[in-house]
């Protein structure tokens, strides 16, 4: 059991040495940045730190809802975590992030906003 346990730890920290370097933020980007959906991320890099102002009233009413998640759960996360909240966030936020699946979800959503946004434009 004690070497199962090793191997644990030494896999978590083999993770987190690999995903966690990638990201130097500070307090409120952890709270704020780390934790977007595909979505809002895809937004974020095609719109710069504007992109708020191009989404249609149904994408808003989507961004607010989970922004409304997001307070919740790091209220909840406060609690239950007390001060280690903010590592719990960044270290969950990092594996989200390193995974090819989100990645490749938000090349894909901004590949079909570019488009969007060309039909638009024409």
């Amino acid at each position: 059991m004690a070497s199962l346990r090793a191997l644990n730890s030494t896999t978590t920290s083999m993770l987190r040495s690999t995903l966690l370097p990638r990201f130097s933020l500070n307090h409120t980007q952890i709270r704020t940045v780390l934790t977007v959906t595909a979505f809002e991320k895809a937004m974020q890099e095609l719109h710069g730190p504007a992109w708020k102002g191009f989404l249609n009233a149904k994408q808003k009413t989507f961004v607010n809802y989970k922004e409304l998640g997001r307070q919740q759960m790091t209220e909840q996360m406060q609690k239950d975590l007390g001060d280690k909240w903010e590592a719990a966030a960044a270290e969950e936020s990092a594996r989200i992030y390193g995974s090819r699946e989100f990645q490749d979800k938000v090349q894909a959503l901004k590949e079909k906003l570019a488009k969007n946004q060309k039909q638009v434009k024409a």
